[in-house]
């Protein structure tokens, strides 16, 4: 099958790109938008209109990022695949997260969970990748959020990511922003929403270092020994080392870094008989 756009209507779409990037006045930029969109009449093929999907989202993030957020939507809706709408929607937001624009990427982010809803009630083969779309904006737009020292809110939208992965690097996120505050019940609470336990043993890791450089380092030491091992080390070569073994010790050095005046145990804290996140007053090792 011969390729239905040729080199022509290529050079021409890319001329048109250029154009359009460059466009300074609202006029100039319609009949810009209009020759493109003549080229979606196109008889493409699948790769081809994808490509073309390509370039429309690319134009939109870049209206996005010039303040034409209108206009950057209004590609987006003349995109006949809905359910290619997502990523440029993602552009989109990302580019609005950049510019600390939050509210309006939560706006425009909130169209690709109506996609995604159409998607799941059609029982559409690309639902999943539609849900990572707009779960990996979520946390984009969430970690801004707590960049800025707005964490109730960042908190909130963390709790509606769907995606495991996204949502726990949003809550760690979090959770190591109120630790750096000195808010470390906050900090452990959001520490515990999070399902997957590599990366909630890392935000353990970076709790402890909080707490020792605010002064707890009995604690901190305590919390080190405590990481969970979210691996299952390979019993048959006793010279691996597990995963946490890795972690506690980095956290260790991060510790000794931090503190330069801190002597640290060479294998680590001894266990403790309480929990490591009560307050100074339990059973503690010798002194240091």
């Amino acid at each position: 099958m011969d390729d239905p756009l040729s080199d022509d209507i290529r050079s021409e779409l890319r001329d048109l790109e250029l154009m359009l990037l460059a466009a300074t006045d609202k006029k100039q930029i319609q009949e810009i938008l209009k020759k493109m969109i003549a080229f979606g009449d196109k008889d493409l093929d699948l790769k081809q209109v994808r490509k073309r999907v390509a370039t429309q989202t690319r134009i939109a993030a870049a209206l996005a990022e010039a303040g034409e957020v209108e206009q950057a939507l209004e590609i987006v809706d003349q995109i006949a695949e809905w359910n290619l709408r997502a990523p440029a929607l993602k552009s989109i937001a990302r580019a609005l997260v950049s510019m600390g624009k939050i509210k309006q990427a939560q706006e425009v982010i909130q169209r690709n969970a109506v996609i995604e809803e159409l998607a799941q009630k059609v029982d559409h083969p690309e639902l999943s990748s539609i849900r990572f779309e707009r779960a990996t904006t979520l946390k984009t737009i969430s970690i801004a959020l707590a960049d800025r020292g707005d964490l109730k809110q960042a908190l909130q939208i963390a709790r509606t990511i769907k995606n495991k992965s996204s949502k726990a690097l949003a809550l760690q996120h979090i959770a190591s922003h109120f630790a750096e505050e000195g808010e470390f019940e906050q900090a452990f609470q959001v520490s515990d929403l999070i399902t997957l336990k590599q990366v909630r043993s890392e935000t353990s890791g970076s709790i402890a270092l909080a707490l020792a450089k605010s002064g707890e380092i009995k604690r901190a030491l305590h919390i080190v020994e405590q990481i969970e091992d979210p691996f299952i080390a390979d019993r048959r070569r006793p010279s691996n080392k597990s995963p946490v073994i890795v972690l506690r010790t980095m956290t260790l050095c991060k510790l000794s870094i931090s503190l330069p005046g801190l002597k640290l145990p060479e294998t680590g804290p001894k266990r403790f008989s309480k929990s490591p996140r009560s307050k100074p007053g339990w059973e503690t090792q010798k002194p240091l």
